[in-house]
């Protein structure tokens, strides 16, 4: 019953926007969605943090990653050659953006992903409706003055059932979920591309020097069967003696965030990660990391390349 209430009292939030949010649910209301379609990058950015797929929000901001990329700034400075990266789970790129800009001289090639950076959209009437990519199902309604998420879905189909059942058969306009000074950067810069990956499948792209996983490999989201998968899935992707950094923002006392990240190196000899570096801590998935199921995982993955072919 609890959890009904909750799920109910989440379908239906606030635009911060409207001017007719009452103070006394001021708590309860997100970030006018609708920033998504400003041009200024800071105001689509926040528009990112009302962004809910998959049951995640899609949080973003500047400056979220900075001790991780002064590292990795510190470790590319020491390679002679231009490096290939693969940031996962870059949600709108803002911190791509700012590694690109530190390291611009030595990228080969600089791969932003998410397995959310496009969606599509509907305008009709008061309201903008938002289908995920890859289901074509709504994941959020926003007008000027609320926002409704699908939590309680036989209330959210009570209100907009209808329309949703109307726009099956109609086109939907496509929405690129990235920042706006990336996207003209990449339109510049044939050495980035934006698109979507999924880290539980093959990479089919170039072998990447490095391999950046932000809050995104965590206990909360992925059973640990499913974090072993995507930790195997990286270990394959790197080129031999890459580097792999994850990273996990949480939330302190004071109102702001902490960066917790461990850097690790591909040992081919091994056939292992082996920790290299740690900030604040660490993440919670270390010892995942450096589990020996996860070499389990890997030679079963091998044994089965071998059979396919």
């Amino acid at each position: 019953m609890i959890e009904n209430f909750k799920r109910t009292f989440n379908t239906i939030m606030f635009n911060k926007a409207s001017r007719y949010k009452i103070l006394l649910f001021s708590k309860h209301a997100v970030v006018n969605p609708l920033q998504v379609f400003s041009k200024d990058p800071k105001k689509f950015s926040e528009a990112m943090n009302s962004f809910k797929l998959h049951g995640v929000f899609k949080s973003t901001k500047a400056d979220r990653h900075h001790e991780t990329q002064k590292f990795l700034k510190e470790y590319i400075d020491t390679v002679q050659k231009p490096l290939v990266i693969l940031d996962v789970g870059a949600s709108d790129g803002t911190t791509s953006l700012q590694l690109i800009n530190l390291i611009e001289n030595k990228i080969e090639k600089f791969y932003v992903t998410d397995y959310s950076i496009k969606c599509n959209y509907i305008k009709e009437n008061r309201f903008t409706y938002f289908f995920n990519a890859q289901s074509d199902n709504c994941f959020l309604i926003a007008s000027n003055t609320f926002v409704f998420y699908p939590e309680n879905k036989r209330l959210f189909n009570f209100f907009f059932n209808k329309s949703l059942t109307s726009f099956q058969n109609k086109s939907k306009t496509e929405l690129l979920l990235c920042n706006h000074e990336l996207k003209l950067k990449a339109n510049n810069d044939e050495r980035i591309e934006i698109l979507d990956y999924d880290i539980f499948k093959p990479w089919q792209r170039k072998k990447p020097d490095i391999i950046i996983v932000g809050n995104l490999l965590h206990p909360t989201y992925f059973s640990n069967e499913d974090i072993y998968k995507a930790l195997n899935n990286c270990y394959i992707t790197l080129n031999d003696n890459g580097i792999l950094a994850i990273i996990r923002n949480s939330s302190s006392s004071k109102n702001s965030e902490i960066e917790r990240a461990v850097i690790y190196k591909k040992n081919t000899i091994l056939k292992c990660f082996q920790q290299i570096f740690e900030i604040n801590g660490g993440v919670e998935i270390n010892e995942f990391v450096l589990s020996s199921k996860l070499y389990y995982l890997l030679f079963k993955s091998l044994k089965r390349s071998r059979v396919d072919l």
